[in-house]
């Protein structure tokens, strides 16, 4: 972050240098395609892009929606999650991964470091813009205390499974059961 300037409102890199907005492009289309939903009159819903979502409304039983948190190493949920005007999103290391002499590789990488982040199998954020769960399901895969990163974000929470299958649930708690 030290290589990447600011001023007047305009972010400076330096020459052959780019910024992909990949780790939070899904979750500002699905904010911006629910609020035109909404807009329109559409009471109830939801949208699922790969994994990053949001629902309004309650589902067809009259009930908050309830999310399936896919287990990170085995078939099936880890848990589910029931939210209502919320917004999730996952980043994980088990869907774009290979495997060399034992070691997985996966596409988040630790800026510190360069190589793929370590000590976390999947991190689920839930709350109010899924922009926002996007971009801190990412951070909090890769920081060492993710606690201190929610804790500017209170209307935020995130369920993580470490690099050794421990669950944890951080930051605001909405309704969480664990299939485990």
């Amino acid at each position: 972050m030290e290589k990447i300037k600011e001023e007047n409102g305009n972010l400076i890199l330096l020459p052959d240098m780019e910024l992909d907005w990949g780790g939070i492009a899904k979750g500002y289309g699905i904010d911006l395609a629910s609020k035109s939903l909404l807009e329109m009159g559409i009471s109830r819903g939801f949208i699922n892009a790969g994994g990053d979502l949001y629902c309004w409304g309650k589902n067809p039983d009259n009930q908050d929606w309830n999310i399936g948190i896919q287990h990170p190493r085995r078939e099936g949920y880890l848990g589910i999650l029931a939210i209502s005007d919320l917004g999730a999103a996952t980043t994980g290391d088990y869907q774009r991964y290979f495997v060399v002499n034992g070691v997985r590789y996966h596409h988040v990488f630790d800026p510190r470091t360069g190589y793929p982040a370590k000590g976390k199998r999947s991190v689920t954020v839930f709350g109010p813009e899924t922009v926002l769960c996007d971009a801190l399901s990412t951070a909090l895969f890769v920081c060492k205390q993710p606690e201190k990163i929610l804790e500017k974000y209170p209307d935020y929470g995130a369920v993580i499974v470490d690099s050794e299958g421990n669950l944890s649930i951080l930051g605001k708690t909405y309704p969480f059961r664990s299939l485990r």
